[in-house]
């Protein structure tokens, strides 16, 4: 697996989707070969797998490097901030570099 599954979420969790549909239908398939009738089977082949919803969230969460999806969301959301508040970010894009500037440096 390669770096790039990071920025293509949507992409892999959809392969991840049909995948896992893929496999209910191949065990319905199964179970109505054995004799089971089609709501039946279907049932059947979801108890066996379990919740879809849940194994595709853990499997997100094993590919998943806190840290990295933390700041990303977290950047998402400063910059979301800053357009909505146009104001606090002309004085901040102002003030950062000039307060800055001011700081004594600690060098010996």
């Amino acid at each position: 697996m390669s770096w790039s599954r990071f920025f293509r979420r949507d992409q892999w969790d959809e392969e991840r989707a049909r995948e896992l549909e893929a496999h209910l239908e191949i065990e319905t398939e199964e179970n109505i070969a054995r004799g089971m009738s089609p709501e039946e089977a279907r049932y059947a082949a979801h108890r066996k797998l379990g919740n879809t919803a849940r194994i595709r969230e853990e499997i997100y969460r094993m590919n998943s490097v806190g840290l990295v999806e933390t700041l990303r969301y977290d950047l998402r959301f400063a910059l979301r901030m800053l357009r909505r508040n146009p104001g606090f970010t002309t004085v901040a894009i102002i003030t950062l570099p000039w307060a800055s500037e001011r700081t004594p440096r600690c060098s010996p």
